[in-house]
């Protein structure tokens, strides 16, 4: 069989994909979530959880807005907190305090851990622009002196801020033997 012959199915399928593709609106890149580690936190502290909008505005108009929630979990993986919910636009913040006495914990010290979900919402002509910056930290409930401080750093997963883009399928044909 000729090359031309073995590539022809694959070119076929190739503009099947492409054609699939021009006909639907680009499909959404999901970036991933920030991601906090697990903090410990002593009797006489508070953890708090700080994110903020750092997005500026689109071109198209569409104002910079993230919205979205904050649930702190135990070392089991329960859920401690009933979910703190936000919505930030460009340059605004939202914090989330958690004192120890809401953890549950028992001892000297327990270990806890927040988690950040967000919700794309369309406003007008498009998705707005949200770029989370985020934050745990523990401090002394009293002073407020600042004990641990954590920058939140971008995590692994499926489920996260939904900025626009497209995404084409590509074929590529098996190597010829």
């Amino acid at each position: 069989m000729s090359n031309a012959k073995a590539v022809l199915p694959y070119a076929v399928a190739l503009s099947f994909f492409a054609a699939a593709a021009a006909a639907q609106s680009p499909a959404p890149d999901v970036a991933p979530l920030p991601s906090l580690p697990p903090i410990g936190v002593a009797p006489s502290e508070t953890v708090q959880v700080n994110v903020a909008n750092i997005a500026a505005d689109a071109s198209t108009g569409v104002p910079a807005h993230c919205t979205g929630s904050i649930t702190f979990y135990n070392a089991a993986g329960i859920a401690i907190s009933t979910p703190a919910t936000f919505a930030i636009g460009t340059r605004q913040m939202f914090s989330v305090p958690l004192p120890y006495a809401s953890t549950g914990g028992t001892g000297a010290r327990t270990v806890v851990r927040a988690e950040i979900a967000m919700v794309a919402t369309v406003a007008g002509f498009g998705i707005p622009p949200c770029v989370l910056v985020s934050s745990i930290e523990s401090y002394d409930t009293t002073t407020g002196v600042t004990h641990a401080y954590a920058q939140g750093t971008l995590g692994q997963g499926l489920i996260g801020v939904i900025r626009t883009g497209s995404y084409v399928p590509a074929v590529i044909p098996p190597a010829n033997h």
